[in-house]
């Protein structure tokens, strides 16, 4: 998991609601598919073990505080993450709100797959990847207006090559 990101201040598990993952947390944390299907059922199906979650925090271009996110589950097999990547973007494109979701690869990050959405209300960047058996899901928001397709691909580029 990422330690500390320079430019960018690392959010205390206990004030960000981060740290170790268990089903029941990750459960809670698939805010999309809580909507419309059953979190439990999808990650139990993928063979979920356990996860991480870690939050930093930094003022973006227009001053306004920017957070990041990295979710890092593992399951029991690559097949089991690369379902749950897919669930993940799957949900994202269904739950939007009416905002324009685009479409991004994050760079230096083999076979990954990028969401970004901005508006007048914020931004949002969003980078997923599979590693073996791991699952990867960056997120970033920021103030309005903004692409925050670059600092998601670059999260998960960093959380890329820290997986074995």
């Amino acid at each position: 998991m990422l330690g500390d990101i320079p430019g960018y201040t690392r959010q205390s598990d206990d004030l960000a609601d981060t740290g170790p993952t268990d089903l029941a947390k990750a459960t809670l944390d698939d805010v999309g598919c809580n909507l419309g299907c059953d979190a439990r059922a999808e990650l139990t199906s993928a063979g979920f073990v356990h996860g991480w979650q870690r939050q930093w925090t930094n003022l973006d271009a227009s001053g306004r505080e920017a957070q990041n996110f990295v979710f890092l589950y593992q399951f029991k097999t690559p097949t089991g993450a690369q379902r749950y990547a897919a669930h993940w973007r799957d949900t994202l494109l269904t739950t939007n709100q009416g905002a324009a979701v685009q479409e991004f690869t994050p760079a230096f990050v083999p076979g990954g797959s990028g969401l970004r959405v901005s508006d007048k209300s914020g931004s949002t960047g969003i980078a997923m990847f599979t590693k073996g058996p791991y699952a990867v899901k960056t997120q970033v928001t920021a103030g309005p207006e903004l692409d925050e397709s670059g600092p998601a691909g670059s999260l998960a580029a960093l959380q890329f090559g820290r997986l074995p």
